[in-house]
C-alpha cells in the first residue's frame, strides 16, 4: 500500500515542516510551518491562470504560481527567495 507524503512543506534534506497555517483562495497561496530545531518557514504567492492544470498540453511550460518562500531561524528571517511553480503531469 502506497503512503501519501504529509502535508508541509518538504526540503532539499527530507526534513517535512508540518503547515501550521494554511490558506488557498481562487487567487492566492499562503502558509507558514511548525518550527523543527528553530526553522520555520513562510510562504505567500498567488495563482498566474487557474483551470485544470492536468488538462493543459504537456508542453505548455508557463508558471502557474509565484510567491516569496521565507525562511526563519528562532523568528528571525534569515533567508528569502522569489520562486516560480510549473505544473508537471508526469509521464
Amino acid at each position: 500500500m502506497r503512503r501519501l507524503p504529509s502535508p508541509g512543506l518538504q526540503v532539499t534534506d527530507g526534513t517535512t515542516y508540518r503547515f501550521k497555517t494554511l490558506t488557498v483562495k481562487r487567487n492566492s497561496f499562503t502558509f507558514t510551518t511548525v518550527s523543527l530545531k528553530n526553522i520555520s518557514y513562510s510562504f505567500s504567492g498567488r495563482f498566474l491562470r487557474g483551470g485544470v492544470y492536468a488538462e493543459t498540453e504537456l508542453n505548455d511550460e508557463r508558471p502557474v504560481m509565484e510567491g516569496t518562500l521565507t525562511k526563519y531561524r528562532a523568528g528571525n528571517k534569515v533567508a528569502e527567495a522569489r520562486i516560480q511553480f510549473y505544473y508537471f503531469g508526469g509521464t
